[in-house]
């Protein structure tokens, strides 16, 4: 796939993802930034909807990211999604309202039967908020490609 044909798998995924009336809807303002292979960049700007009552971004919704976005970025490799068997994330440092934060999801590699991702948080100073990766198993049918 293309870099611009996986940008544009990015950004199509994202603007299903954010009219969901799912968990999903937090994603709605999330930016994709650009795109290759294996691998999108995303912009968001911390607002209340994202934050705990101490005004920082929710760590659940951080772990959410990992899993999400890392594996949007197996999708514009393999055209095809997985699901999680193994998610690990730590926590560095909080962001908090009004912060633009960087997200870059990665594609590690891929098996036969299971991928590995990784998805890097960071303020926009570049200090880490949150460093995650997962292991997906590669389960679910072919999506057609849009490009």
């Amino acid at each position: 796939m293309a870099g611009s044909c996986a940008l544009q798998v990015a950004r199509d995924t994202f603007k299903i993802i954010g009219k969901s009336k799912t968990f999903n809807r937090h994603y709605a303002k999330i930016k994709v930034v650009s795109a290759t292979p294996g691998s999108v960049k995303y912009k968001l700007t911390v607002e209340k909807e994202h934050t705990t009552l101490n005004g920082t971004l929710h760590n659940g919704l951080i772990a959410s990211m990992v899993d999400t976005f890392s594996a949007v970025a197996l999708h514009t490799q393999i055209n095809q999604f997985g699901t999680s068997v193994d998610l690990n994330v730590s926590y560095m440092k909080p962001a908090k309202i009004g912060e633009t934060i960087d997200i870059d999801a990665k594609v590690l590699k891929v098996g036969k039967t299971l991928g590995f991702l990784s998805c890097h948080i960071v303020d926009e100073h570049g200090d880490v908020i949150a460093l995650g990766e997962q292991t997906v198993i590669l389960n679910r049918p072919k999506i057609p490609k849009s490009h």
